[in-house]
């Protein structure tokens, strides 16, 4: 028992000098209550379990009577996700957004609402948001901590999205996430273009939102279900990746067609294609919301609208081309055979454009033989 005892006394010892390690004393002091509670959420997302703990009254001396219980369920949530309830999962998943929608809190206690959405689901025209709502206290030391909540413990108190009282928060989610990752313009279209290609390329929906035009705020909810869901065609399964096949400017107008490019099978249907505006503004360029394109106050110069007409009527075999993928009728018979360094070097450079995913290398550097139907294949 004796030995038991001081197992259990070594192993507290060591978990509260790892939970020291991750915040201070004086930060719980000193940080306000939601900043508390986004420790908290990042401390999940980054499965950071002394971080969590902190938060929870780990630099509290003495610990806190719910100490023991936090201790244990969180242990749970961290290790053994499975036998945890479908709130605590939702905390843990690496993709959900999570924004603080509401703070109501005064000198010694304070609920931190804060909205979370899975970036994949889109029901009845609407995002999926749910509310979560995370009580804190001021312990007797002047530490914040948060005090578990009954939605992540209990399976009969899950928070199911259709509370009226939460419809407010709701509501607000959209312009809480914009003002979160706010627009950042740059000084020309290829550029903010460019990055925003890459974003479109990560698994996190909330790096295309500084690539976009701040949208007016009865027009935040339709501008974000859209870029949900061309964030949600352009990308997926291992080997589909968004390739940019165009772009055009002018004035301060300008325009890119997008390909949900799949290495699996690279046709280029125009179901695949996406037409993406840009605009430029009183700080630089930037991404058009999807709403308002024809805006009679600026609209598109007549010689880009020609553009985007004729470049929407391309046939497949003229996207490979502008590509890069080139034809060879007949004729391989007669040209020489290539040095053995450029060849090395040529399937060397299509199998880097394979492992990294670029589907423009990749044509660039291969060749279709003897008539279209090679090209195409």
């Amino acid at each position: 028992a004796r030995q038991t005892t001081r197992l259990r006394a070594n192993v507290q010892r060591d978990l509260l000098a790892d939970i020291r390690k991750t915040l201070t004393r004086e930060q719980l002091i000193k940080k306000p209550p939601e900043e508390i509670v986004l420790e908290f959420l990042a401390a999940h997302r980054e499965r950071d379990l002394p971080r969590a703990l902190a938060c929870l009254g780990g630099l509290e001396e003495p610990l806190p009577d719910s100490w023991s219980t936090s201790l244990t369920a969180i242990a749970a949530a961290f290790h053994l996700p499975d036998t945890t309830t479908d709130a605590w999962k939702r905390l843990t998943r690496d993709h959900d957004i999570r924004v603080i929608v509401n703070v109501d809190a005064d000198d010694e206690q304070a609920i931190i609402s804060v909205g979370s959405m899975d970036p994949y689901k889109i029901r009845g025209g609407q995002p999926q948001i749910l509310v979560l709502h995370f009580p804190l206290l001021r312990g007797p030391q002047g530490l914040w901590r948060i005090r578990l909540p009954a939605w992540l413990t209990d399976p009969e108190q899950q928070p199911s999205g259709n509370d009226p009282i939460d419809a407010p928060l709701v509501d607000a989610f959209p312009a809480a996430l914009f003002k979160q990752y706010p627009s950042r313009a740059a000084a020309d279209p290829e550029t903010i273009l460019r990055s925003f290609t890459d974003a479109l390329s990560g698994t996190d929906l909330t790096a295309l939102f500084p690539h976009l035009a701040p949208p007016a705020p009865e027009e935040m909810m339709t501008t974000l279900v859209s870029l949900m869901r061309f964030w949600r065609d352009l990308r997926g399964e291992q080997g589909v990746s968004p390739l940019l096949l165009d772009f055009k400017a002018e004035g301060n107008h300008a325009c890119a067609f997008i390909c949900r490019f799949d290495a699996h099978s690279p046709e280029i249907s125009g179901d695949q294609i996406h037409r993406v505006h840009l605009a430029q503004g009183d700080h630089g360029w930037s991404i058009s919301p999807w709403i308002n394109q024809e805006d009679r106050a600026n609209p598109i110069p007549s010689e880009l609208a020609d553009w985007i007409t004729s470049t929407q009527a391309r046939e497949q075999s003229d996207w490979l081309a502008s590509l890069g993928l080139s034809s060879i009728v007949a004729t391989v018979d007669k040209s020489p055979a290539p040095a053995e360094e450029n060849t090395r070097r040529t399937v060397e450079s299509w199998m880097d454009a394979i492992i990294d995913n670029d589907p423009k290398h990749m044509l660039e550097t291969v060749v279709g033989l003897d008539d279209q139907t090679g090209t195409l294949r």
